[in-house]
């Protein structure tokens, strides 16, 4: 049975994701409100070793993004980033949005997101994920959001 490229095969770089979770769990952690909300975020070792290198604040925008489809993205920015952003801890500074996509054609979406503008509603403003999680492998940031139930 090949599963090369199967939903079951190894994905990326690392041929065995569960022995990179063990070796690498998520030991920091903090609640912080945006917008009134609470949102559980985690972060890896290496993660706050990356964190503890820099000399300014990593931003992390937790985005929904909506266009044929609905997709979460979790972006990072270099300051100076124009949008306000709250303090999780000294190195590290979050915000949610969600965006309205510009055009709804597969290739373009697939090719640079294009966006047209920020919803700003209140019902995209009670959009926010309820946990972040965070690592840095690769020399790349990688995050995942999520919203579990409370």
């Amino acid at each position: 049975m090949a599963l090369r490229h199967t939903y079951f095969s190894a994905n990326g770089l690392n041929p065995m994701p569960w022995l990179d979770r063990r070796l690498n769990p998520y030991r920091h952690a903090t609640t912080v409100n945006l917008r009134g909300q609470p949102v559980h975020v985690q972060w890896t070792r290496r993660a706050q070793a990356a964190l503890d290198r820099r000399t300014d604040p990593l931003c992390v925008e937790m985005q929904l993004y909506f266009s044929c489809v609905v997709k979460k993205r979790v972006l990072f920015h270099e300051p100076p980033d124009p949008h306000v952003y709250t303090r999780v801890v000294a190195a590290l500074r979050l915000r949610a949005s969600a965006v309205e996509s510009d055009v709804c054609s597969p290739e373009d979406f697939a090719a640079g997101y294009p966006a047209r503008r920020e919803l700003e509603t209140k019902a995209a403003l009670r959009m926010v994920p309820r946990s972040l999680w965070l690592d840095y492998c690769h020399g790349e940031w990688v995050g995942e959001m999520g919203f579990d139930s409370r």
